[in-house]
């Protein structure tokens, strides 16, 4: 064998045993040349995805990305890196976080809830835009108690809250806890309800606490222009009667102008119609309060 052939069957022997250390079995030659182009065409540094950064050093080998970029320094190019997923995600995308949003699936940006039942309206098939908390027949919106079952929506003193969640269910206008139907002395306070003479009317308030007849002394004055000192005979003398002509032993004047409620046609309302559109509004109710609506000043009228 000449010093060529010599030569040549060596350099041949070198490429074979370089191939079977590399695990090249015939076919896979070109196999490794499509990954890295160097097998094929013995590229010493290759660069596969042509953007001028070898693929050994290159953190997107398949996507060209030249400055190499990777905010979050996790050693993958931002060119080919998935997002983290955000600490606290929110799948439907309406700004409110998953670990607090009423409707994780479904965009409600407002967290709408009529039923508060911590589902949102927009997620929510019971009953999401009634809201009938109470489960009777009026919804939360119209319901004088929302939270209390109060079928027949009894409203005692006409204030908008229904007596089965009213902690005052019933007209006091002095603020003793005596309900005005029941006080002796419904603008007076007068808790204890002391009434010595025992003719329903308190002591606080009456003219003449210790004559249960109210009749008024003579004082050897004139009588008045009705030839009595007490017109309506209701124990208020004339000179102190707030409605010297209609008996009102409580003297009960709501809207504190002098003239007794029972005879102040201005004051409270006699006829339904007087509460139509807004003109409920006008009437009190309590000494500083109007009627809570419509149906209240209804009410009052029924009952009176």
């Amino acid at each position: 064998m000449t010093g060529f052939a010599s030569r040549l069957a060596q350099a041949l022997a070198l490429v074979a045993v370089v191939a079977f250390s590399l695990g090249a079995a015939p076919g896979a030659a070109q196999a490794v040349g499509t990954h890295h182009q160097f097998a094929a065409d013995d590229d010493p540094d290759p660069d596969y995805d042509s953007d001028g950064v070898s693929d050994y050093l290159d953190n997107c080998t398949y996507v060209a990305n030249p400055d190499q970029a990777d905010s979050d320094n996790d050693g993958i190019g931002d060119a080919c890196d998935e997002p983290d997923p955000p600490a606290d995600p929110d799948f439907d995308g309406d700004g409110i976080p998953d670990s607090v949003d009423n409707c994780t699936d479904v965009a409600n940006p407002d967290q709408a809830d009529s039923d508060f039942d911590g589902l949102g309206d927009a997620c929510d098939d019971t009953n999401p835009d009634t809201g009938n908390s109470d489960g009777d027949s009026y919804t939360d919106d119209s319901d004088n108690c929302p939270f209390v079952y109060n079928q027949d929506q009894t409203d005692s003193d006409g204030d908008g809250i229904g007596d089965a969640c009213d902690d005052t269910p019933y007209p006091d206008a002095d603020g003793d806890t005596a309900p005005d139907t029941n006080d002796n002395c419904p603008v007076d306070y007068n808790p204890d309800q002391a009434d010595k003479d025992g003719d329903g009317i308190g002591d606080v308030c009456d003219a003449y606490p210790d004559d249960p007849t109210n009749t008024p002394p003579d004082t050897g004055t004139p009588p008045d222009s009705s030839g009595v000192k007490d017109a309506d005979g209701d124990g208020i003398a004339n000179k102190s009667d707030n409605c010297k002509h209609v008996a009102n032993p409580h003297q009960l004047d709501r809207d504190h102008d002098g003239k007794g409620t029972k005879c102040d046609r201005r004051e409270l309302p006699t006829r339904v119609g007087q509460c139509h559109d807004a003109h409920w509004k006008v009437w009190f109710w309590h000494y500083d309060r109007h009627f809570a609506n419509r149906s209240a000043c209804r009410a009052y009228v029924r009952r009176n």
